[in-house]
């Protein structure tokens, strides 16, 4: 890649959750995001699989980590979630310092609702969630921004 190019479509320095990495597109998606400069962390159930794609992308000169979860299971994600947040908050303490880490705000981006709000944002290396459909039913919504005086 030309020096101009790398300015303009590099990753370096930017971390890449990828579901179902370890296998299929996921696994292509995860080398080509690798090989542009991203730390790569696939999420997925084999864990075989996770770690012979992790050890691939390794052997092919990218940074990669995994998380085995089944993202079909609420309890999973939160922890996939926690696993994931923290897998990135720890390459940001490698690539720059554990403060500027610690300052860096995290965010889950999987589906949240007023129900499943609360388990997530009380994982501690998530910062906060973004809201999709939800957010388009005013009292869904306020329900989320309100999940910890609903939950006292």
């Amino acid at each position: 890649m030309t020096s101009y190019l790398e300015q303009l479509f590099s990753l370096g320095g930017r971390v890449a959750v990828v579901t179902g990495g370890s296998s299929g597109i996921g696994r292509g998606i995860a080398l080509a995001l690798g090989q542009a400069g991203a730390a790569a962390v696939l999420v997925a159930r084999d864990e075989e699989k996770l770690r012979a794609t992790v050890a691939d992308l390794r052997a092919a000169g990218c940074q990669a980590a995994w998380v085995s979860a089944d993202l079909g299971d609420r309890a999973a994600v939160d922890r996939a979630a926690q696993e994931a947040a923290a897998a990135i908050r720890s390459r940001l303490s490698d690539v720059h310092d554990a403060e500027t880490a610690g300052r860096v705000r995290i965010l889950y981006g999987g589906s949240v609702k007023p129900g499943s709000i609360a388990p997530i944002m009380a994982e501690p290396d998530v910062d906060g969630a973004l809201v999709g459909g939800a957010s388009l039913d005013a009292g869904q919504f306020a329900q989320i921004c309100r999940y910890r005086e609903l939950a006292a």
